[in-house]
């Protein structure tokens, strides 16, 4: 049972009441947009950790219809980085904001905060959304969290959001999905279970493919903007690409692919030997994974025409440079202006925001680099964390997402 609310405690009341507006007042546009289909939960007032795979923009609204107590979601600070709509989303439902990609003592601090007042916390444990249609990377941290709360565990998998609309794209296709509780272990089942069974159950219970073909999807322009996520081809290596309508191509080779309402490729121009997004994605790591950075100080990786501010964590975004060249190389990025240097070495985090903007965190400061509408802002952080783990763990695979 929540505690009684006072100006000291996390939950207030009003939360619940922004959260029943917000999904009155958007639930037309929604259900029309994403025709997702919302297995009601049938505890949905009581009280849990729910952790779910996350494929598009809207899961918070998807999930907030699904569990009816008081519930707050593990978020970006990026979010919450946004001047006055950041200020009104504290206001209204007061999320649990994280460095992306990090689960320090704060967050932790706060989920046993929003615990102990009776709240529900709600957590994606791949910290971003899927670019392939497979879940991502979930960090072992997360069985942690779980046992230091104590709470009753509910799995919620979603399918069918990355059909409708994938991370990389602007454009949502006309599909069905679907999100549903699949499973509930309560503390007294997994207390007695290591952390890496209980890890090894979480990313068991919210594996999904959504690449595969599930049916049709119906759009008219299904491939654009997958350069926000592609940039390597299985001829040329590290690469660029131009999509259009339902095609992409190869910048350097020409080889031009169909990419059909039911998520298969077709090459039109040359060859392709992947079927899908989750078999390009996945050789696509494996490259970076093995990609060797032993190469001339000066060669120039990639170059992007950005925007550069500082995020003033939680609060703000200071406009530093509106227009400039980034520079990758294999030990830094490099902007034009004033002839800024940020060297890996210096850098302690790197993460994708949304669909292609880029957060790094340098001597204790985030930045964030915004480039126009395809900008692809993976292939930084791929190739950041591939220098890492060439320099302190030869053996990572990790690249970030």
């Amino acid at each position: 049972m929540t505690k009684k609310s006072n100006k000291n405690t996390w939950i207030k009341p009003r939360h619940r009441r922004w959260w029943n507006f917000a999904n009155w007042l958007l639930k037309p546009i929604v259900d029309h947009s994403y025709n997702m289909e919302i297995v009601p939960f049938e505890d949905s007032k009581g009280q849990y950790l729910v952790l779910c795979n996350h494929q598009t923009p809207f899961d918070q609204f998807f999930l907030s219809r699904m569990f009816k107590g008081n519930i707050y979601f593990v978020c970006t600070e990026d979010l919450l980085s946004n001047n006055m709509f950041g200020k009104i989303i504290k206001h209204c439902v007061n999320p649990i904001p994280i460095q992306k990609g990090a689960m320090d003592f704060g967050v932790i601090k706060a989920c046993a905060r929003v615990a102990k007042e009776g709240g529900t916390i709600i957590v994606y444990p791949e910290g971003n959304r899927t670019y392939s249609g497979k879940t991502g990377h979930i960090k072992p941290t997360i069985a942690k969290l779980a046992k230091f709360l104590k709470l009753p565990i509910a799995l919620a998998k979603e399918q069918g959001g990355y059909s409708i609309e994938p991370r990389w794209s602007s454009v949502i296709r006309k599909g069905k999905g679907k999100i549903a509780v699949s499973k509930v272990l309560q503390y007294d089942q997994y207390k007695s279970l290591s952390d890496d069974q209980l890890y090894t159950l979480i990313c068991n219970e919210l594996y999904v493919d959504d690449s595969v073909d599930t049916g049709i999807y119906k759009s008219k322009r299904p491939a654009e903007y997958i350069e926000r996520a592609m940039y390597v081809c299985p001829h040329c290596g590290l690469t660029t690409f131009v999509s259009n309508k339902n095609t992409f191509s190869c910048t350097k080779c020409g080889t031009t692919v169909t990419y059909g309402q039911n998520k298969l490729f077709t090459p039109t121009v040359g060859e392709f030997p992947f079927d899908n997004m989750g078999q390009w994605y996945s050789y696509q790591c494996d490259f970076v994974n093995n990609l060797s950075l032993d190469m001339p100080t000066d060669e120039i990786l990639y170059t992007d025409k950005v925007s550069l501010s500082e995020v003033i964590v939680g609060k703000r975004k200071k406009a530093l440079f509106k227009k400039m060249n980034v520079r990758m190389y294999a030990d830094r990025i490099e902007f034009t202006a004033k002839n800024l240097t940020f060297r890996y070495d210096d850098i302690t985090g790197m993460a994708v925001m949304g669909r292609n903007k880029l957060n790094f965190i340098h001597n204790g400061k985030t930045y964030q680099v915004k480039g126009n509408k395809r900008f692809n802002a993976l292939k930084y952080m791929n190739i950041f964390y591939r220098y890492k783990n060439i320099q302190e763990d030869q053996n990572g695979t990790f690249l970030g997402i």
